[in-house]
This record gives C-alpha cells, sequence and structure tokens, in this order.
C-alpha cells in the first residue's frame, strides 16, 4: 500500500491526515515522543477530558474520516540522570479505518505492537461513495473561510524570535 507519515502532534490537525489520504496514503505513520501531561486541556477545563493528539479518539477519528490505517508508534519511557524511568508515554498502537483499535500496546516500555492491515480490504471499503468521505469532499465550499482566516502568519517570527510564551 501507499504510505504517509505524520509526526507525533500532526495528527491533532485534520487537514494533514487529510491531504496524505488525498495523495493516495493508506496507511498513516505517526511516530511520536507522547506524554499523558501533554497538550492543551478541554474547554471545561477537565484534564480528564481532553482531547488532544495524545488521545486514542483523536486518531480513531482521523482514520475513519480519511480512510486510512493509523500506525502510532510511541517511544518508550526515558531514564532520567538519577537512573528512575521519566514519565509514562501514551501506548502505541494500530487503527483500521473503520476507526477501530486493532491492536495497542500493553505497556509504555519498549514494544512491539502488530497487527493485520488488509489494504484489499480498504480498497473495496472505498469504492462505496456512501462510506468514501474523501469522494465526497467539495474543497471550493471551503477555500474562502480557509483562506480568510486569520493565524499565526508563515515565518512570523523570522525577524526577531519571542521573548518567552506569551510572546507567542
Amino acid at each position: 500500500g501507499k504510505i504517509g507519515c505524520a509526526i507525533a502532534g500532526d495528527v491533532a490537525m485534520p487537514e494533514m491526515v487529510r491531504a496524505l489520504a488525498l495523495r493516495g496514503a493508506e496507511l498513516v505513520v505517526v511516530p511520536a515522543a507522547a506524554t499523558y501531561q501533554a497538550g492543551l486541556p478541554a474547554p471545561s477545563g477537565a484534564a480528564s477530558q481532553r482531547l488532544d493528539a495524545n488521545r486514542s479518539q483523536v486518531r480513531r477519528v482521523r482514520a475513519w474520516e480519511n480512510l486510512v490505517y493509523l500506525a502510532y508508534a510511541n517511544i518508550g519511557p526515558f531514564i532520567d540522570d538519577d537512573g528512575a524511568v521519566g514519565t509514562a508515554r501514551v501506548p502505541s498502537e494500530i487503527i483500521d479505518y473503520l476507526g477501530r483499535v486493532k491492536a495497542r500496546a500493553r505497556t509504555s516500555d519498549e514494544t512491539l505492537v502488530t497487527a493485520r492491515v488488509d489494504m484489499e480490504s480498504l480498497r473495496r471499503h472505498r469504492t462505496d461513495v456512501r462510506f468514501n468521505y474523501l469522494a465526497q469532499l467539495q474543497p471550493a465550499l471551503h477555500a474562502a473561510e480557509y483562506a480568510a482566516a486569520r493565524s499565526c502568519p508563515l515565518n512570523g517570527f523570522e525577524e526577531h524570535s519571542p521573548a518567552d510564551e506569551q510572546d507567542m
């Protein structure tokens, strides 16, 4: 199959996995170094309600909405200077194109996660336009909103570096 790669938090951005799928990716690999403490809090402020890139729900939705397999490969914990094991990592997992977790690490230590990736089944599923959201896309409908969106300018710190996080 065709493989695309998103790096770590890229999977939190809907457009990243979508762009890879539109370029033909059938499997998106996501190498990461994620801890449970990473990410932004939910609008409610409750840490248990976060839906950041470190949460399986986000990765499951990305796989489903783009009809791709997604392999999230996280590193194991670091060993601190004092020899103690550092913060636990988010488990690696493999998700199918229907958003089902096919395999998940049972530890945050170094381990191997495997699952069957059936490209023929994915390709058959993509042929049914009722389920192929990529075939139903109409980007021209949203182009004006994207063009008008005010966000951080590209190369915004080219002339000067931010003094601290508040300057960003």
